[in-house]
């Protein structure tokens, strides 16, 4: 359908309202106006630069700023001191809940793992006075990446609500409910974004209310949509950005807001989990964040690349949230807020090439994530910033913004603390996809000791220079000279290889979330039939007897092995939303997710045939289980002969797991009419 759009010339147009966009819109104006400044004073020579004539523009595709973006939160402040002076913070101090005053990783076993009455009694004793009641342990040593002290607990919703209100002072244009459709390319250049269509119906078809998108040209597009982004992914395909990175992967990210009763936990108090209920091929863990006025944030993140065909991260969720240690703390009280969102976790190598002519990637659009800290609100500001300072020189001159000016953002990041961070943990992520011992070994075992053999390499290296040189200095032998020479090695294993992630020295390589996953027939995952496909409530997916379960249940014992012994009889209904556990519907309502019934899906499956042939038959339809708010269910068609996909696309929270996980890639997600979607005020 041909449509007259209007068209909007702007100078630099930044997609999506988050921590990055907005870091680099507040830079930009102030680059600006300190540049138009020296120009005004004869310090330079030139034209200022005039952001009445071509404004400096955020487009976002939520009804309000801050609606669509989630973190857990626990936030690094580096990027704050940066972007702002402390004169400026203390007259306007960020929206922060409060500081960090303690950190504790915690590591959970099995609810099931407890003695009977025919245990021995040594083994009741060390149960006692290791995992105790609530069947956890604390680690004796906190990881450097855990320790949070100087930061700083909030809710990122209200942070980009404060980061937006500046940007606006400063003359930034914030332009809510623009979602961004298609990119404008001409002759091989980024010149801007076209947004969404509104008014059109589930068939296509204009509405009363149709309303044809705005053609924005820009002399710089800033994409930082968050984690896969639909934008992004059209650049990077485009201009094939990834084709010397590794595949980004991901994990998905489930949260939520409580009210608590008065000393289920302090504010400020942070805890991280391990182990329960994760299996030990699936990467993750849990958070746990003390708030004021009786309030925690919680969540749980699980790796994309699980080769679990029937991983749900919901289910998951609500599994850790029914373990003793969790439970003790939401007893009693009730859930206020939800939300889901994918995070990257592929680290530098996964990165893309962040530039192409006329754009940049920044923030999650980039992979710009720590996941050895679990963070990257700080890297995206980071990001921002870089892109402002390179955005600076090309609205300098009427030049356009070729690859060669926007590379100059990339020297920009490479210059910055933000590389460097991510240098240090280059290999941490894919060590968890390894095994070893022919797969006896499973991935979060070998990853953990890939990671920690830096730390082991230089401590081993550090206490044995020690020791020849105590060995030298008592005279037992003339081993002063080694002692020196083992100390300088031990100090250059300790700077290249004691980060996280540096060792083993070079590049591992990775695979893709969606090849990771098994087969049903094969790997060990088996079905009683491919035509069971309705999505069990509490039951490992598949089996479907009680002495299946058992058989499942005993197979799978021991310290290393998937925790997923669930009760086949418990009923559905012990799933309410006034206790700790919810189901996923009751999770969408406490999203706030809403979307015009009346719009084309917006959740592109393109080849419905493989879902009920080949993706039943070789996969269970894992799209059922691995979506957190239940928009893709297999229904009975034809009488009950047939099984068919149903999209409740209403449902949909944006967190873009499917589009990440479908094991064919048949599925797409495009933004909805602009305003659809989930609201996270508070979370």
């Amino acid at each position: 359908m041909e449509v007259e759009r209007d068209e909007m010339e702007v100078g630099v147009l930044f997609v999506g309202a988050g921590p990055a966009t907005l870091a680099g819109a507040i830079r930009l104006m102030d680059n600006i106006e300190a540049y138009n400044e020296k120009i005004e004073s004869g310090e330079l020579e030139g034209e200022a630069i005039d952001v009445e004539e071509t404004p400096i523009m955020i487009i976002e595709k939520g009804a309000e700023i801050g609606d669509q973006v989630l973190s857990g939160a626990c936030i690094d402040t580096k990027a704050f001191f940066e972007l702002f002076t402390e004169e400026f913070l203390d007259e306007n101090p960020p929206p922060f809940n409060t500081p960090v005053t303690s950190d504790a990783l915690t590591v959970l076993a099995p609810p099931t793992w407890k003695p009977t009455k025919d245990s021995g009694s040594l083994t009741k004793l060390l149960h006692k006075f290791t995992l105790g009641a609530s069947n956890s342990i604390d680690a004796p040593i906190l990881p450097p990446t855990f320790q949070n002290h100087g930061n700083y607990l909030g809710s990122l919703n209200e942070i980009v609500k404060w980061m937006a209100e500046i940007a606006e002072e400063k003359g930034v244009m914030i332009m809510p409910e623009f979602p961004g459709a298609d990119l404008l390319i001409e002759d091989g250049q980024v010149v801007g974004v076209r947004t969404g269509d509104k008014g059109i119906d589930k068939h296509g078809n204009p509405k009363g209310n149709f309303e044809p998108g705005t053609d924005i040209r820009a002399k710089l597009t800033v994409l930082g949509e968050g984690a896969r982004g639909s934008l992004t992914k059209l650049l990077i395909k485009k201009f094939k950005l990834d084709a010397e990175a590794n595949h980004q992967i991901y994990s998905t990210g489930v949260k939520e807001l409580w009210n608590v009763k008065p000393g289920s936990i302090q504010p400020g108090q942070v805890i991280h989990t391990a182990g329960y209920p994760l299996d030990g091929n699936t990467f993750g863990g849990g958070f746990i964040y003390g708030l004021n006025d009786n309030q925690v944030s919680l969540g749980l993140v699980t790796a994309l690349d699980s080769p679990d065909p029937y991983l749900d991260p919901h289910r998951k969720f609500n599994e850790w949230k029914a373990h003793p240690f969790v439970n003790k703390i939401l007893d009693g009280g009730e859930v206020v807020k939800y939300g889901a969102k994918t995070i990257p976790e592929g680290g530098w190598f996964s990165v893309p090439k962040p530039y192409a002519p006329g754009a940049i990637l920044v923030g999650d659009s980039a992979g710009f994530v720590n996941i050895s800290r679990l963070k990257g609100i700080h890297l995206a500001m980071k990001s921002g910033m870089c892109a402002a300072d390179a955005a600076l020189e090309m609205l300098k001159t009427d030049a356009p913004a070729n690859e060669e000016a926007t590379a100059a953002y990339y020297h920009n990041v490479l210059g910055s603390w933000l590389f460097k961070e991510l240098w240090d943990v280059r290999n941490f992520r894919q060590g968890f996809q390894r095994t070893m011992f022919f797969d006896k070994i499973p991935g979060m075992v070998t990853g953990s000791i890939l990671a920690g053999s830096g730390f082991m390499a230089a401590g081993l290296l550090f206490g044995l220079g020690l020791v020849t040189l105590l060995l030298g200095v008592l005279g037992v032998a003339n081993v002063v000279p080694l002692a020196g020479f083992i100390l300088v090695i031990a100090l250059f294993v300790g700077s290249a290889s004691l980060p996280l992630g540096s060792f083993p020295l070079g590049r591992m390589t990775m695979q893709a979330d969606h090849e990771r996953i098994k087969k049903i027939n094969i790997g060990g995952w088996s079905r009683e039939s491919t035509e069971q496909t309705a999505v069990p409530q509490w039951r490992e997916p598949g089996i479907s007897a009680a002495a299946d379960q058992a058989k499942f249940n005993e197979a799978n014992k021991g310290p290393l092995a998937p925790a997923r012994a669930l009760d086949v009889n418990a009923p559905a209904d012990s799933i309410n939303s006034n206790g700790v556990q919810m189901d996923k519907v009751t999770s969408v309502y406490h999203s706030g997710s809403t979307h015009e019934e009346d719009q084309p899906a917006h959740l592109v499956v393109v080849n419905q045939d493989i879902c009920h042939t080949r993706c039943t038959e070789e996969y269970g339809n894992p799209c059922q289980y691995f979506c957190p708010a239940s928009v893709y269910e297999m229904v009975d068609a034809d009488g009950g002969k047939n099984r068919q996909l149903q999209l409740n696309f209403s449902n949909c929270v944006h967190c873009k797991t499917c589009d990440v996980r479908d094991p064919y890639q048949i599925i797409t997600w495009v933004p909805p009419e602009g305003g659809g979607g989930p609201s996270y005020s508070g979370l």
